[in-house]
């Protein structure tokens, strides 16, 4: 039978503790990135312009030979100021 040794439990503790402070800079590096990201759309031109646009599943069936059948989404967008799609 084999026993543990007094030591185990310590470096199970460490192990778990560099996983998280690893998914903790990992989720730090994507917030940084985010804020990057809210900061560069802030940067863009604005225009007065007003658009709609909206997603329907389709009245028909993608029937793929090796996976299921499904419908797909059809995805139109107007902008409301001109008459053209």
């Amino acid at each position: 039978m084999k026993t543990r040794s007094p030591e185990d439990p310590q470096r199970l503790t460490f192990q778990r503790t560099e996983r998280s402070t690893a998914s903790q800079d990992k989720a730090m590096a994507n917030q940084r990135q985010l804020e990057r990201l809210v900061q560069q759309v802030q940067r863009l031109p604005q225009h007065d312009e007003y658009w709609a646009a909206t997603s329907r599943l389709a009245r028909m069936w993608i029937t793929p030979k090796r996976a299921s059948p499904y419908r797909p989404y059809i995805v139109a967008g107007a902008k409301l100021n001109i008459s053209k799609l």
